[in-house]
């Protein structure tokens, strides 16, 4: 190993010693995760009150379950409440074809701590649907079925739903591939072409086509030989 190798697998290890006793003070000896996103939520809000602060918590899939019960998680315990009075910091979450997580009070409950919820989905992505397939806030008589029944498998999701459709992307195969069609890159390429419903696809911003096949196989074929010719030519 020559000077210069050795004079890097040094700062390496110095580096990785600083990371492992920072994780030990901050993490696995004193705090929850739940703790650490609500003293560094504190900690931001103290920093910038003399400015105009917005909440924003954003989230893909497990992440996007996180996301809501960590926005409820901050209004619950009045984290977003200025001063002493009742005002709070707006609270916005992005959710990205995430699961349903409460039941119906769950949901009225968000709405009364003013969370405002934009779930984005695609509309052939099993995720979203699950759990409350027999019961969820698409049935006419959830809440009659909750209030008489107690039926336990209610759930309802919270806030606004965009409905993507990948078929709609002249881009994407045309299948139904359930894996790709939980994909982020799929789904942020998507957004990327919505101008409304029953609007025609059409991109909006230079965003890389290529990214959508970043972890998963779903261009068509066609626009992965256009890239290949392009990769092709750059070299």
């Amino acid at each position: 190993m020559n000077a210069e190798n050795e004079l890097c697998a040094q700062r390496i290890e110095t580096l990785c010693k600083k990371l492992m006793v920072s994780l030990h003070e901050w993490g696995y000896r004193s705090f929850s995760a739940r703790e650490q996103v609500l003293l560094e939520v504190k900690r931001l809000l103290n920093y910038y009150k003399d400015e105009e602060i917005k909440i924003t918590v954003i989230g893909h899939s497990l992440g996007a379950a996180l996301a809501v019960l960590s926005a409820y998680d901050i209004a619950e315990v009045r984290l977003n409440v200025i001063g002493d009075g009742d005002e709070r910091v707006p609270m916005t979450v992005f959710s990205f074809t995430g699961p349903r997580i409460g039941n119906l009070k769950f949901k009225e409950r968000c709405e009364e701590l003013g969370m405002k919820v934009l779930r984005v989905v695609n509309v052939h992505d099993v995720v979203p649907t699950m759990p409350g397939i027999i019961t969820n806030e698409k049935f006419r008589f959830q809440k009659y079925i909750k209030d008489a029944l107690s039926f336990p498998w209610s759930y309802a999701n919270v806030g606004i739903e965009i409905a993507l459709d990948h078929r709609e992307s002249l881009f994407v195969k045309g299948n139904v591939d359930l894996v790709s069609a939980h994909n982020l890159e799929v789904h942020l390429h998507l957004v990327d072409g919505y101008h409304g419903k029953e609007k025609r696809f059409c991109l909006a911003s230079k965003r890389d086509i290529a990214l959508v096949n970043k972890s998963c196989d779903f261009l068509s074929l066609l626009h992965c030989t256009m890239i290949e010719l392009k990769t092709v030519q750059l070299l």
